[in-house]
């Protein structure tokens, strides 16, 4: 786990600066691996600032970015705490969160639905 310094470092891409924040820092699971992130920001936020871009998987397995970062294109989807199809950009950060980043439910059954479908 990074310390402090260390972790705003990382942050180079923030649109508010680190200590401009509510400064209430919690842990957070990102792909694996541990991460300190900000209490109430949103997870696209957070993702971005870590310079993680691509985002999501769509339906047909294609890897995407954000797009509008508001809640409208659905271009953002996450896994968080286990729950699929999670809006980046509508979720805030909270303690002990665990996010996947390219996951898709759909896509991990596709090979089920091609066998069953003969496609």
């Amino acid at each position: 786990m990074l310390n402090g310094t260390e972790h705003d470092a990382l942050r180079q891409n923030d649109i508010v600066p680190p200590h401009e924040i509510i400064n209430k820092k919690v842990t957070i699971t990102i792909d694996g691996n541990t991460h300190v992130a900000y209490q109430g920001e949103s997870v696209l936020a957070t993702l971005l600032s870590m310079n993680i871009r691509s985002v999501s998987r769509n339906d047909h397995g294609v890897v995407q970015g954000a797009y509008c970062g508001m809640g409208i294109c659905y271009c953002c989807m996450v896994k968080i705490d286990g729950h699929n199809k999670q809006r980046a950009c509508q979720r805030t950060i909270e303690q002990g969160m665990n996010i996947d980043t390219l996951s898709n439910h759909f896509t991990t059954l596709l090979p089920v639905f091609e066998k069953e479908w003969r496609l």
